[in-house]
């Protein structure tokens, strides 16, 4: 871990979905849907230093699995969503060539309102809060011990919705999100003999894919949504390191983009 300043990434990401289905169009009255999908990450995270540059960077496909609610009422509607994602992926830095198993676990819960909408298509405006957990366990080598660390925020999620009905009973869908981090911090576990150490991080802003939202018929839908999302998170303070308890240095952690591409696929059903 290094020190590094800010860098300035976009805060905007979109993604499209295309349901096929049968039927019309689910009704206005209260109405609770599931899901339950399967996914596929490109992740792609990276530190840099006080320059820009690269310092290490971590790349590598991870599977994952989500499940959800919703609960809409004429024009309002509020969500819930977990998401898990585990792996392993490759590191690589200036010296140093390795491998880092991965976990993340993610929830979010948003509440919207449509605010227009007409035969074939709708848009609405949304708003809730978020939590994500990132387990990283980066593996020692010959010539570098490894770390153990565990990333936390929660952040605040702002979200634009539109969708459009295709005919045959296909939606395609779009949505653009803001999300701002609140309190991230990192705890690192060394496997050098250092006591383990919890930074905070510097608030920073991204953009994330989003919740499932999509036309229904006969009560069950299968839905394939590919998707991008965005993560920054500043470099944070100086910490003093120590080995059982006397001070040994001091540590920071870097800037870092997190830039992930991916698809979902799953079914989605009525609950009443």
């Amino acid at each position: 871990m290094r020190r590094a300043r800010p860098r300035v990434g976009p805060l905007l990401a979109g993604w499209l979905l295309f349901v096929p289905v049968s039927g019309s169009p689910a009704p206005a009255a209260r109405q609770l849907d599931a899901w339950l999908g399967a996914a596929v990450t490109g992740f792609d995270y990276e530190e840099f230093d006080p320059a820009g540059a690269s310092l290490d960077r971590e790349a590598g496909a991870l599977p994952g699995l989500g499940v959800g609610l919703r609960l809409a009422h004429a024009a309002l509607f509020a969500e819930t969503t977990l998401d898990l994602t585990a792996g392993r992926v490759d590191y690589r830095a200036t010296r140093v060539a390795t491998r880092t198993d991965t976990l993340i676990a993610d929830w979010d819960g948003i509440a919207g309102c449509l605010f227009a909408a007409g035969d074939a298509w709708s848009a609405g405006l949304y708003a809730g809060l978020g939590y994500r957990q990132w387990q990283r366990d980066i593996h020692s080598t010959p010539v570098a011990f490894g770390l153990d660390e565990t990333y936390r925020w929660g952040y605040g999620i702002l979200g634009l919705r539109a969708a459009h009905a295709l005919g045959a009973g296909a939606q395609l869908q779009a949505d653009l999100q803001l999300t701002h981090t609140v309190d991230p911090s990192i705890t690192v576990r060394f496997k050098a003999g250092y006591d383990d150490t919890t930074l905070d991080l510097g608030t920073a802003g991204g953009a994330r894919r989003f919740t499932h939202t999509h036309e229904l018929g006969a009560g069950m839908a299968l839905f394939v949504s590919p998707w991008f999302e965005y993560w920054q998170l500043g470099r944070s303070a100086a910490a003093v390191l120590t080995r059982n308890g006397v001070p040994a240095g001091t540590v920071y952690e870097p800037d870092s983009e997190t830039r992930n591409l991916g698809i979902s696929a799953g079914v989605r059903w009525r609950v009443f």
